[in-house]
């Protein structure tokens, strides 16, 4: 009864550790703040879950799906808008690489619609802004580093060499990582940030809206201190702030890019106290397929076991691993070999309490195996398959005791008496052995 009542308190304990367990992260998946800011799986207020529900509910008008694999396996087709909600200068200058870039590239190129919005609340994205129009210089880091040599750059049978310490440096474009700064000049912009005048992240600055758009008003809300400038003639600026562009569009190859220095107008804050979705209408635009990527917030889908379990419907794996720890506790709180505390104390002399002995234990295990009608036959067939204790009878002895044993089988269960062959067999056996 002890034992009994042991078991059940384990198994409730870890049935209770399973379903916390459980709970937490139900309750960390449902309000969604272990996603980065903007990423369309969170549900607070920095999040942009609202926006992909919105469209969602648009039905057949939109397509509406997330990205979530390697960008180096992106596939959009020609018709569709892909979008990177709150973009970091971390992402664009450390993270994407020169494979991921152009993967993205030549899908705008194919025909995609491409919208970045950058995180307003991120300060790696470029340098002064005024600093740079004024003086044309470039003041980010990347963009010294690029400027300086540019400047010692020559060409020397088609390749790159720099002058760096006064060795020659190859340019192969060996490294992986692109940088934000070749990502401008690819195509063909510059970013920096406005004076604290010109932007405020609580309440917003009016951007005046430079197209004519059903769906845009006269002036939008910007919580942005990024502007636009050093822009390529392709360029058309979309919305502007004093002057300087905080939304920008051109055509690109066959598909278009659109650049927004702002992400707020996607989050659930903003479209739960403005009730405003022009903004976000417009982004998308009219293609019939929209795709968020969340690979750049670090939200990348990874088949594991859970997931070759869900493809090949192979569900009941969990619950089968379940019992078998329930299987393995259970074995391990009922050992049956003695523990060292044990051992010392029986040889010690002191006061042991008996378990089983090994014939007790035998006993158990033959009633649980062997039917009492077979019990004879089977003693009589493991004595008969030793060839020790078979040499020391004659053939005639070995036959007697079959017989006997088929004999007392040929009877009626009513006039059966196992333990009396038993005997007689050993009886006998035990007098030819002395």
């Amino acid at each position: 009864m002890k034992r009994g009542m042991t078991l059940a308190l384990v198994f409730g304990l870890a049935a209770l550790l399973i379903w916390g367990v459980a709970e937490v992260f139900r309750l960390r998946f449902q309000a969604g703040d272990i996603y980065p800011e903007y990423s369309t799986l969170r549900a607070d207020p920095l999040g942009a879950k609202a926006a992909y529900d919105t469209i969602e509910e648009l039905g057949d008008r939109v397509q509406v799906s997330r990205q979530q694999q390697d960008l180096r396996l992106l596939e959009v087709e020609a018709n569709s808008t892909l979008f990177f909600a709150g973009v970091t200068g971390h992402w664009l200058d450390d993270v994407l690489t020169r494979a991921e870039f152009d993967v993205i590239d030549t899908a705008i190129q194919a025909g995609a619609r491409c919208v970045i919005t950058f995180s307003g609340r991120d300060n790696a994205i470029g340098g002064d802004i005024e600093r740079e129009e004024e003086a044309g210089a470039f003041v980010t880091p990347d963009d010294v580093l690029d400027r300086e040599a540019e400047k010692s750059v020559k060409n020397t049978g088609g390749q790159k060499v720099e002058k760096e310490n006064d060795e020659e440096v190859v340019d192969s474009d060996e490294s992986p990582i692109l940088g934000i700064g070749a990502i401008k000049r690819r195509w063909g912009f510059g970013v920096g940030y406005a004076t604290s005048e010109d932007w405020d992240l609580e309440g917003g600055v009016a951007a005046d809206v430079e197209i004519q758009s059903t769906l845009l008003r006269e002036s939008i809300a910007i919580r942005s201190p990024w502007r636009f400038t050093k822009l390529a003639p392709d360029w058309q600026p979309v919305a502007t702030v004093g002057g300087r562009p905080v939304i920008i569009k051109r055509s690109y190859g066959e598909g278009e890019l659109v650049l927004c220095a702002d992400s707020w107008f996607l989050s659930n804050e903003s479209l739960a106290k403005r009730r405003e979705l022009g903004e976000l209408l417009w982004t998308v635009g009219d293609r019939p397929i929209l795709v968020f990527d969340e690979a750049h917030h670090g939200v990348q889908e990874s088949e594991g076991v859970v997931g070759m379990a869900t493809r090949y419907q192979l569900h009941g794996i969990i619950p089968g691993l379940v019992v078998l720890f329930l299987l393995v506790l259970w074995r391990g709180s009922a050992s049956l070999v003695p523990g060292a505390a044990l051992l010392r104390a029986s040889s010690q002399g002191a006061a042991v309490v008996d378990g089983i002995d090994a014939e007790s234990g035998v006993v158990r295990l033959m009633r649980t195996g062997i039917s009492k009608q077979q019990i004879l036959r089977q003693c009589y067939l493991a004595w008969a398959r030793n060839p020790v204790l078979r040499r020391r009878y004659s053939k005639a002895e070995v036959e007697a005791v079959r017989d006997r044993v088929v004999a007392e089988e040929s009877k009626s269960s009513s006039e059966r008496n196992l333990v009396e062959a038993y005997t007689e067999i050993t009886s006998r056996l035990s007098r030819r052995s002395s």
